[in-house]
């Protein structure tokens, strides 16, 4: 093998070890949480230099989305094998916060069992309808301030409903406008 050929090579063998290597060091940063003289409260990845007194805070990993797990009925031995069908919000969680920003967030939805052909969820804000789709994830943009509240239905071609999410209730949190 040619020179130039090996350390291509091994270029390419070690970068996913280097790469994984920084995103494992990135996540296991300390923040301190100081108190100035003055009552500021200061964050940053680095230990205070004059020995104050500071907190570690963790963090919550706002960047997951947990796990779905389907909701079964119990089956006996003499009966068919049975699913009980559900849809429910999985994303954003009642009475979630969603923080200050443009007001955009994503709704992730489980629908068991899946969609079959006809079927489709449709989105309901604050009691009115946003788009009925096939797909489980909605991309919501600009969603104004408050409080709002969040449902999907799961419902076939001809408009029948077939089920309901719970209802759930998230805060937006936005900047007010500047006054002049």
């Amino acid at each position: 093998m040619a020179p130039n050929r090996k350390a291509k090579l091994l270029f390419i063998m070690l970068m996913p070890l280097f790469l994984a290597s920084i995103v494992l060091d990135s996540v296991s940063e300390d923040i301190y949480k100081t108190i100035s003289k003055d009552g500021t409260i200061l964050y940053s990845d680095k230990a205070p230099l004059d020995n104050s007194p500071a907190e570690i805070v963790t963090l919550k990993n706002n960047n997951s989305v947990p796990a779905v797990r389907p909701i079964r009925k119990i089956q006996h031995l003499n009966e068919k094998k049975t699913l009980s069908a559900a849809v429910e919000i999985v994303t954003p969680e009642h009475q979630d916060v969603i923080s200050m920003g443009p007001g955009d967030f994503k709704v992730v939805v489980s629908a068991v069992p899946a969609l079959s052909f006809g079927e489709e969820l449709e989105l309901i804000l604050d009691d009115k309808p946003l788009s009925g789709q096939r797909e489980n994830v909605w991309n919501l943009k600009n969603v104004a301030r408050g409080t709002h509240q969040l449902q999907v239905i799961r419902k076939y071609e001809s408009g029948e409903i077939s089920h309901k999410s719970s209802k759930i209730e998230i805060l937006v949190l936005r900047p007010l406008p500047a006054r002049n």
